[in-house]
């Protein structure tokens, strides 16, 4: 049955099918829980297989802790998303105190870099692999390579999907000859309904409208039977999100008069919107989950507007429908060759078979009777999709990967047994962006062939930095970030450079607002020189105004991207202060001092500079301060630093207002780029820029942010002191 006959004008569905998750409804979970301890018992690597092992990182590390491992030493607690470990962290089952460590794979990583054996730990339940991240991908194979050293540790590894369970033990069985993996099937933690599954019977123009006429016809047709069970939408993008939001909320602003707002939480018949995803803060996603908490039996309907965080991270138990787009936002980061960053391609494209499937499966939770499933697409598109969710570590950038497993004493990351092995041709062009920012080095007199990275391949006596390579592995950044924060620590405006740093991780501090008020709200923010000053101006504003969230508000910026920064440039400040012996020049940061306007700071310091530069270093810098007098000196500084260790991301204004990007040895150039619209130098675009981030369009349009104003003689000699080939061109330019 279709939703409503009013919307097949958008829609038309075909027959209905069932997914009768039986599996899940028959196990229980005594005997599942006694299967489990007994193959963690006879194994160190366990697979939790099925679907039923959605949420299993809330539920797994407690059992483990009441079977007694935690006596042996910590559970680590390890999803690839941070957003899924604060929440297993909240709905963890209560008792007696646990040893748990909840940690995010990339402070696993962290922590194996630190003890390649993590001793601390005695188990560590690996969760969420079939999601294919490259970090738990890395994490397998080092988890094994651990296992063959400490066979008392035990590994368990939660994956939803049967094609990632057979990776897995394939892998297993090759690298771990003495033991097998064990597959466990635990029950779904909560009752599993039947679900039955429409598909579109065309595809949809618009899924957002389709998205939008479907669900108010479910709650039209659920209110009036009194049916209270939740919609969940899985869509694309946050732009999405915020676009389903707005259109809901007209939509069902008076729908049947149970619109949002209608009544209270208690005894409402009303609707409640809520976005999920990793983009929205902690506070708005409270709403559902806090439905989880209670379980069932809530008098709104709840409404999840939802990215593919949901498919397998959370439980929401009042869900009784699903509404499917069968897309995904998926990211493709592309290293050029010697770039220090790198230019993310986002694109929306199907998502897979298995997918598709642990989507269903959350109609299936509520208890509360048949669950229904209305898929956007054809079954005949549903047929052609891939059967699994692809590995991320296919297309991404791998510097930070490279970077990680050289810390971690692989001197040939091309032969290391990856679940599935990266291309050559990824693994040199992380080479040379380490070699050009100094991570990598030559591992004897001869230096590293630049004609061979030109070629895409890897230096073969190439070796980590050994003074701060490890730990510039260990920071929480990527490999430009790391290089700008370790090399100018020692600076007078080191802390300048760490929350620029911090606020670089995500620089997009901006909500989506129309043209005229994307202007207005940077009125007291925006510096000419560009968008990396100004993203200090307005951290430096939000630190006046005590880091207000209604003070983010009013001006259109996201306060949950900038108290991450703030977190982040506290815990970059305390590693610094720890490598304070091999920094011997740093200043040792006043903890009694109150946090305060990071520009005060940094214009004392950039005028002690000035003052007390002695005869050497004016000599060495040959006509800077002549070629930039009259200029803000602490800007000159953030932009020749940027330069230094991103030479090769610079790009000249063409006459018809698009960028030139430096070409790469041996290739053509990049297409034209244009800075982004939430740029400030978008109206007034310079003849050269410095670019540290940039994404291209499913159009194929290239954007680049955040940008700032450069000089041609600075890039010069940044090239040169690079040693790269691409100065020549510079000067022809």
């Amino acid at each position: 049955m279709a939703p409503e006959a009013s919307i097949h004008a958008t829609v038309s569905w075909g027959a209905v099918s069932e997914l009768d998750p039986m599996a899940l409804r028959e196990a229980h979970h005594a005997a599942a829980r006694t299967a489990l301890l007994d193959a963690v018992a006879a194994a160190p690597v366990v697979v939790v297989a099925g679907p039923s092992s959605l949420g299993a990182a809330a539920t797994l590390p407690s059992l483990l802790c009441d079977a007694g491992l935690d006596r042996l030493g910590a559970v680590a607690a390890v999803h690839a998303r941070a957003a899924v470990v604060a929440h297993s962290r909240e709905i963890a089952a209560p008792g007696r105190p646990r040893r748990i460590a909840w940690l995010s794979a990339a402070q696993l990583l962290t922590a194996l870099v630190a003890d390649p054996l993590i001793q601390p730990y005695a188990a560590v339940v690996l969760d969420g692999f079939h999601e294919r991240a490259v970090h738990t991908d890395l994490l397998l194979a080092l988890l094994v390579k651990v296992v063959r050293q400490r066979p008392r540790l035990r590994v368990v590894v939660v994956a939803a999907t049967a094609a990632a369970v057979a990776l897995i033990q394939r892998y297993v069985h090759a690298h771990l000859d003495a033991t097998d993996a064990v597959g466990v099937a635990l029950p779904a933690p909560v009752p599993t309904d039947v679900v039955t599954i429409q598909h579109a019977t065309a595809p949809v123009r618009d899924y957002r409208v389709a998205v939008a006429e479907t669900v108010v016809a479910l709650h039209r047709r659920a209110h009036a039977a009194g049916d209270r069970r939740g919609v969940l939408c899985f869509l694309p993008t946050p732009e999405d999100i915020r676009a389903l939001t707005a259109m809901l909320t007209d939509l069902l602003g008076d729908a049947d008069g149970a619109g949002r707002g209608d009544r209270d939480d208690d005894g409402g018949d009303g609707i409640e919107i809520i976005p999920f995803g990793e983009h929205v803060s902690r506070e708005d996603m409270a709403p559902a989950l806090a439905a989880a908490h209670r379980g069932y039996g809530s008098r709104r309907r709840r409404i999840v507007l939802a990215t593919d965080l949901a498919e397998s991270a959370v439980l929401l138990p009042d869900i009784g429908h699903v509404v499917d787009t069968g897309l995904v936002a998926r990211t493709t980061t592309l290293l050029r060759t010697g770039a220090a960053v790198p230019i993310v391609l986002t694109a929306t494209a199907a998502i897979a078979q298995d997918a598709a499937a642990l989507r269903a499966l959350a109609a299936g939770r509520s208890g509360g009777g048949t669950g229904a499933v209305y898929r956007l697409y054809p079954r005949a598109v549903h047929d052609r999709m891939a059967p699994s969710t692809p590995p991320a570590i296919t297309r991404t950038s791998l510097a930070d990967t490279v970077l990680l497993l050289h810390a971690l004493g692989v001197a040939h990351p091309l032969r290391f047994a990856f679940p599935t092995p990266p291309s050559a041709d990824q693994i040199a062009s992380a080479y040379a962006c380490l070699v050009a920012l100094g991570w990598i080095v030559p591992a004897d007199a001869a230096a590293v062939d630049p004609s061979a990275l030109a070629k895409r391949r890897p230096p073969p006596t190439a070796v980590l930095e050994p003074q701060l390579g490890a730990e510039a592995a260990m920071l929480p950044l990527s490999p430009f970030l790391s290089a700008l924060v370790l090399r100018t620590a020692a600076a007078p405006l080191s802390p300048v450079f760490v929350t620029l740093a911090a606020l670089l991780v995500d620089p997009d501090v901006y909500t989506p607002v129309a043209p005229r008020r994307a202007r207005e709200r940077l009125v007291g923010f925006a510096a000419a020189d560009g968008d990396h000053v100004t993203l200090l101006n307005v951290y430096s504003a939000w630190l006046a105004a005590h880091r207000s969230a209604g003070w983010c508000r009013r001006h259109g910026l996201r306060h949950r991207v900038l108290e991450h920064a703030h977190r982040l440039r506290g815990h970059l400040e305390d590693r610094l202060d720890r490598l304070q012996p091999r920094l011997p020049r740093r200043r040792r940061r006043q903890q009694q001092r109150a946090p305060g306007d990071i520009w005060t700071d940094a214009r004392a310091w950039a005028d002690m500079v000035e003052r007390h530069a002695d005869a050497d270093a004016d000599a060495a810098a040959g006509d800077r301060h002549h070629e930039d007098e009259g200029e803000d000196v602490v800007s000159v500084a953030v932009r020749r630093a940027l330069l230094d260790l991103a030479a090769s991301m610079v790009a000249q204004l063409q006459p018809g207002g698009t960028y030139r990007q430096l070409p790469e040895a041996g290739r053509a150039s990049p297409g034209p780029a244009r800075i982004a619209a939430s740029s400030v130098l978008v109206g007034a675009p310079p003849p050269w820029l410095l670019f540290t981030g940039g994404t291209i369009d499913e159009a194929g349009e290239t954007r680049l942010y955040p940008v700032s104003a450069v000089k041609p003689r600075w890039i010069r000699a940044a090239l040169d002191a690079q040693n790269t080939r691409l100065a020549p061109w510079v000067a022809r330019t």
